[in-house]
Formats: structure tokens, sequence, C-alpha cells
């Protein structure tokens, strides 16, 4: 994303694959696209019926751990991709995205940590925090997504000469 002040000139070519390791943006969509793959493996194994507390914890709870790690990793490469990971700049847009989308992640992980199967009795550390936490998390990608259109406006509106003022 950078911070928006040097645009290309003319358009890139759409390339479907790419190695830019050195790119943050795209070290944050390659991570968060495993991350989205397991958590569809959780979701799934989660619908199976009669299931016991150690296939809970290895089908649903583990897939969603590791989704949850993977999503916050890729959430520190988007905030890094717009300047240091302490930087302030609530004005800039890609920061209040970056932002929101770490904070769904943080209640995801905290989804994920609070729904441990106890093996003991058969329940989750909090079921509050669990529903919660997905509800939130969920809610806060929504919002990025959405941000994601006026960002994308923004853009096209930068990137056209004949829409700058003169």
């Amino acid at each position: 994303m950078g911070d928006g002040a040097a645009l290309p000139s003319s358009p890139e070519p759409v390339r479907l694959w790419a190695w830019l390791p050195h790119d943050r943006n795209w070290l944050a969509a390659i991570t968060q696209f495993p991350g989205t793959l397991f958590f569809n493996v959780s979701t799934l194994a989660a619908l199976a019926h009669n299931a016991s507390v150690r296939e809970q914890d290895r089908h649903v709870w583990r897939p969603d751990i590791y989704g949850s790690t993977l999503f916050l990793v890729a959430s520190a490469f988007g905030i890094l991709a717009i300047g240091t990971f302490w930087s302030w700049r609530p004005r800039m847009l890609p920061w209040r995205i970056a932002w929101v989308n770490m904070i769904g992640s943080v209640l995801f992980m905290a989804s994920a940590l609070a729904s441990f199967v106890l093996p003991s009795s058969g329940d989750v550390i909090n079921l509050w925090v669990d529903v919660a936490g997905t509800l939130l998390g969920a809610l806060c990608f929504l919002i990025g997504a959405i941000l994601m259109f006026a960002a994308w406006r923004q853009a096209v509106h930068n990137a056209d000469p004949a829409a700058r003022p003169t």
C-alpha cells in the first residue's frame, strides 16, 4: 500500500503470480491465504457430528489456532507495509484498514484460545469469549473490507490525471 505518495505514471499489468518476498503487502497476502484455508478446514470439521474431545481439538481447534496465528502475522505485515508498527496515522485510510484487520486478528486469536475443549469436562475454556471473539473479529474484517472500497476509489482518483485539481 505504501503511503500513497508515489503513484506509477502508467498502469502496471496484472500478474496472477509473482515472487515478491520483499513486498510487505505480498507477504501479508501470501500469509493470510493459508490462514484462510485453515479456517475453512476448522469450519468444515466443526460440522462433523459426535466428535470426541480429542477429535474436536485435533480437527477444529488446531486449524483454528494455526489460522489465527497466520492472520496475526498477515496483519503485522499489513501494518508494516504502511510504515512502522508504532506509527500513528489515523487520518490515513490504509492505516485504519491495517489496524482494524489487526484488531480482528487479535479477536480471532482470543476466540481460538478460548475454544480449546478441556479433556476433563468436554467444555470449551470460555464459550462467551469464543463466540464474541469470532463475531467481533468477523465484524472488524467486514469493516476493513468496506474501507477497501473507499481506498480503491481514492487510489483511482489519485491515479487519474483528469481528476486532479489544476
